[in-house]
């Protein structure tokens, strides 16, 4: 141990975890509501599909950056963004761009987006969706 861990009462004994409590279970049975698969509906919002489809389109840039290894100064200067706007899509704060912006995006880092548009089906309800 250095001097300087002495002085400060540092030992070089492991730290110990405090004994675990127990648990119990609560009285009642825990009551929960399935998800949709979309959070967004889930809480209500308008346009659930559309937030949806962006945050599908930023976690593939958040992904694309990754791979890249960028910054994300240097991602946001590919992309045409300042970064600190980077940084907030990053985060969630996605509202105010459009679908179009965000597959603009991508496709500046590389990245192909393809858009499939499907007729009518009997069992289906016309939806927008990001795979």
């Amino acid at each position: 141990m250095s001097e300087r861990g002495r002085k400060r009462g540092r030992s070089s004994a492991p730290i110990s975890a405090p004994p675990a409590r127990e648990r119990k279970p609560p009285n009642d049975a825990l009551v929960y509501t399935a998800s949709s698969g979309n959070v967004f509906a889930d809480l209500g919002l308008q346009d659930a599909d559309v937030h949806l489809a962006k945050a599908r389109l930023v976690s593939q840039i958040g992904k694309a950056i990754e791979a890249l290894a960028l910054t994300q100064t240097a991602a946001a200067e590919q992309m045409g963004l300042s970064q600190p706007d980077l940084s907030k899509l990053l985060r969630g704060q996605f509202r105010p761009v459009s679908i179009e912006r965000l597959m603009l995006c991508l496709v500046a880092l590389g990245r192909s987006v393809k858009i499939m548009v499907e007729g009518p089906t009997e069992s289906k309800a016309a939806k927008l969706e990001v795979a």
